[in-house]
């Protein structure tokens, strides 16, 4: 949503019209920033018992597909302690498939799509999604496809890390081989078969087919690319940038609403202000953020903590205050240190 928002915003104060269309779970989400919302609604799943919807036997608990999402990560072990060659190993030989969710959606939400595309018959899409919806390709529509994760997967570049390895860019190829190998059938088996699927199953067929052994093989826009990375850390001092891929420093979000350090947090001398923020998916982990926090309470500073998805399921230490969602744009200017997992 950061990334999303972040891109729009200037785009509006220039005078352009902003329509979003999004998972029904996040009504309201983007009107607040003076965005238009088209909702995209998925059919009410059966419970195990088959007699009441989803919706009908939790009907005060609202759907929240980013919690969703960190929770399957969670499950599958994505977010655990392992190195990320176990991980990805570990991912390949799993018989679950996080992408079939995605997938599920994409067969409800492209015809809605279309149809949304021929109601508003919009000039340029901003596509953030796992898979690129095919009306988008059969509409003709130019687009931008949107990457908040770390951008060096888009730079197709042999010269680089392998994408998700944790591989310092001046280490030894030969070491980065079997996660390599491990990322190819990941890709195939989580990724590429997906992409392959959808567009089968509404009769589009790609100018260009992708190619399964070729994992630089991911579905970018031919109009243009966008990813958010500090140009300190870029890749182009290592390895060209691909055409029609443009970085900027990060997606910043204007916030309407003001920010104001709460009265717990007041200081004696000596003490520091610290901002603390794992992210939506760190944060997903409960007991990690139980043992960051303990550890923040034995020291004499102040802490704001960002919570995150599952902010309802612990409390914070006595020197500590946080919210499950923090404006961190108004938050970083006013601490004097932060404490953060670094970003995707």
């Amino acid at each position: 949503m950061a990334a999303c928002v972040g891109v729009c915003q200037p785009l509006a104060k220039r005078g352009h019209t902003i329509t979003f269309l999004i998972n029904e779970a996040f009504a309201g989400q983007y009107a607040k920033f003076g965005f238009n919302e088209i909702l995209l609604k998925e059919t009410p799943k059966p419970t195990e018992n088959g007699d009441k919807t989803e919706a009908e036997a939790k009907p005060a608990e609202k759907k929240n597909p980013v919690k969703d999402m960190a929770e399957i990560l969670k499950s599958s072990g994505f977010l655990g302690p392992k190195s990320p060659t176990e991980k990805l190993r570990d991912q390949v030989n799993s018989p679950q498939n996080f992408m079939d969710k995605f997938f599920n959606q994409m067969v409800e939400y492209n015809p809605q799509i279309a149809k949304a595309i021929k109601n508003e018959r919009p000039d340029f899409f901003i596509l953030d999604s796992f898979l690129i919806p095919p009306a988008i390709h059969q509409a003709g529509i130019p687009f931008a496809y949107l990457f908040s994760p770390n951008p060096i997967f888009l730079y197709r570049s042999k010269k680089l890390p392998p994408f998700g390895s944790g591989f310092p860019t001046d280490s030894d190829p030969e070491t980065w081989k079997e996660y390599t190998e491990l990322w190819q059938l990941q890709w195939k088996k989580h990724f590429l078969k997906y992409q392959i699927d959808i567009n089968a199953k509404f009769n589009y067929e790609p100018e260009e087919k992708a190619d399964p052994d070729d994992i630089f093989s991911f579905p970018m826009s031919k109009y243009l690319n966008i990813y958010g990375f500090p140009a300190e850390l870029d890749y182009d001092d290592i390895a060209p940038r691909p055409k029609n891929l443009v970085g900027v420093d990060a997606f910043c979000r204007e916030l309407p609403e003001p920010f104001e350090v709460p009265e717990k947090l007041a200081r004696k001398p000596g003490e520091k202000l610290i901002y603390v923020s794992l992210g939506s998916m760190g944060s997903i982990d409960v007991e990690l953020m139980k043992r960051i926090t303990s550890v923040l309470a034995k020291t004499p500073h102040k802490y704001i903590v960002s919570k995150g998805q599952r902010g309802d399921e612990y409390e914070l230490p006595e020197n500590c205050w946080g919210e499950n969602f923090l404006p961190q744009t108004k938050i970083l200017p006013i601490v004097d240190l932060v404490i953060t997992h670094g970003g995707k």
